[in-house]
């Protein structure tokens, strides 16, 4: 749903916190002032005596924490034996056309220590998407990092510190040591189709966004920069394209809008496979035989944005419209058959619709609430809101069990294990819960949280703001858009069982 773009800034003021690294023990910390040495740096007794310290370009320092929420942070680390004067050098955000903001002289890091700047001194405000970079007095920018959209509004950083790879820290921690609480667990993909996969342009996938297997194991991906849909085999080879710009059957509407083209798809009771055309305002079908383009349905129905799908065994299909926040239900030729539930009293139930999905066998609907960080349940056979929601915000400012870091994208339900995915999108992490337990809705009980794979990151089995899921328990197969990295990577619902250690149903 999110390109990956990077953006400028505004300005931001100084304000230090000086601490350890995280690769030794924890420092002592001063906030404003002169800062105290690491206790365990034993080589320089005198740290703290300004006629010691290194100057300006002879420091080795790198980036290692950014936080664009709150005090919109940037934290650099001292990796030198030794103190360090860094009066003169420069940090900016991602844009090169800014003017960089010169640290103080008389500025002092301890050895091994850790400062930070925040945006009410230094002038530096961090974006949704962007980044920071550290400036030495000649003018070389010695480093740089760029996130992609959200990635810092928890905490974009190193781990270990100073010299670890760029991901999602589980609690902000600026001039402390940065922190991953919870286990990272990564899955090796079983293919990956798309940009990794292909070099020929007209097989690739830029921004994927929603997925589908259909009953012949095939996978369908969301291209949504083409606005098309590409089509693979079970084994990840490329097999046909449909969809295109246009307004006939089974095209897509074009918009200069970020959001245009296919959005989530199904294939339905019938065997045809059902996409949503987001601009369109109609839902396109494709014969999953032929890959043949059918008339379009539900077109001319008030719809405004619709972007969530879900179909039945009965012949029903949902459409989330995430301009008017309602849910439609329609039956798989297009005829209405009526809104859910919009209200509790004056109070609207959704807030930003994305995408839903059903577990017949509860007779529930689920639907994410995008500004909200939850999913609301609904009655599925009458509409009714349940006044029950699975997963929201974490309150405590680091990742938390069956609880979203900043903001929620996909969700689907493995009904044959038992499993409902839900996609905590900054995080580069699909979390996992019991689909069958009464808890899924209980906040004291994690939502029935069962485990979590994926960290952020561009190697096999990683994310970058990944949005849609598909599941498909006969093939053993679950397929997730990694969108920024242009590329859909397929996995093994058994390997993601034998990581969590979860059974699967015989």
């Amino acid at each position: 749903m999110k390109a990956l773009i990077f953006r400028g800034i505004v300005p931001f003021t100084f304000l230090a916190v000086l601490g350890g690294l995280a690769c030794g023990p924890s420092g002592g910390t001063l906030i404003g002032g002169t800062p105290t040495p690491v206790p365990w740096d034993d080589d320089d007794d005198d740290a703290t005596d300004d006629d010691d310290a290194v100057v300006g370009p002879f420091a080795n320092l790198v980036l290692n924490e950014l936080i664009s929420s709150g005090d919109d942070v940037i934290e650099v680390v001292n990796l030198e034996s030794t103190e360090q004067d860094i009066g003169g050098w420069g940090l900016r955000d991602s844009d090169p056309d800014h003017r960089p903001w010169i640290i103080p002289e008389g500025t002092l890091v301890p050895a091994g220590g850790i400062i930070h700047f925040i945006k009410d001194e230094s002038d530096i405000g961090l974006g949704d998407e962007d980044g920071a970079a550290l400036i030495d007095p000649s003018g070389e920018v010695v480093d740089e990092i760029e996130y992609n959209d959200g990635g810092a509004a928890l905490s974009w950083c190193r781990y270990p510190d100073g010299s670890g790879s760029w991901t999602v820290c589980t609690r902000p921690s600026p001039g402390l040591p940065n922190v991953i609480e919870a286990p990272q667990v990564n899955i090796v993909p079983l293919y990956m189709a798309g940009l990794d996969r292909y070099l020929d342009p007209e097989v690739r996938i830029y921004e994927p966004n929603e997925l589908a297997f259909d009953s012949n194991g095939r996978l369908w991906a969301g291209d949504q920069e083409n606005v098309r849909v590409q089509i693979f085999d079970t084994d990840g080879s490329f097999l046909a394209t449909v969809g295109g710009q246009g307004t006939g059957p089974g095209q897509f509407a074009w918009s200069n809008s970020s959001n245009r083209g296919p959005e989530s798809m199904k294939e339905g009771s019938d065997g045809n496979m059902y996409v949503v055309d987001r601009i369109g305002d109609r839902v396109n079908v494709y014969d999953i035989d032929t890959f043949e383009a059918l008339p379009s349905v539900a077109e001319g129905t008030g719809m405004v944005d619709p972007t969530g799908f879900a179909t039945t065994s009965v012949g029903l299909m949902y459409v989330g419209d995430q301009n008017l926040n309602q849910i439609r239900s329609f039956t798989l030729a297009g005829e209405d058959r009526g809104t859910f539930q919009t209200h509790v009293g004056d109070e609207r139930i959704l807030n930003k619709i994305e995408t839903i999905a059903v577990d017949e066998a509860s007779d529930r609907l689920f639907a994410t609430s995008e500004s909200e960080q939850r999913v609301e349940v609904f009655r599925l056979s009458t509409g009714d809101y349940l006044d029950q929601h699975v997963t929201q915000l974490q309150g405590g400012g680091g990742i938390e069990p069956g609880r979203i870091s900043v903001s929620i994208e996909g969700i689907i339900t493995d009904q044959v294990n038992g499993w409902f995915f839900v996609n905590d999108e900054e995080a580069g992490r699909f979390m996992l819960h019991d689909l069958t337990s009464p808890d899924l809705t209980n906040p004291a009980a994690d939502f029935a949280f069962l485990g979590a794979f994926g960290t952020v990151g561009t190697d096999p089995g990683q994310f970058r703001s990944p949005d849609g899921i598909a599941v498909s328990a006969e093939l053993d197969r679950v397929a997730i858009a990694d969108q920024a990295n242009d590329r859909v990577q397929v996995f093994a619902l058994s390997d993601i069982a034998e990581a969590l250690s979860l059974p699967l149903a015989p």
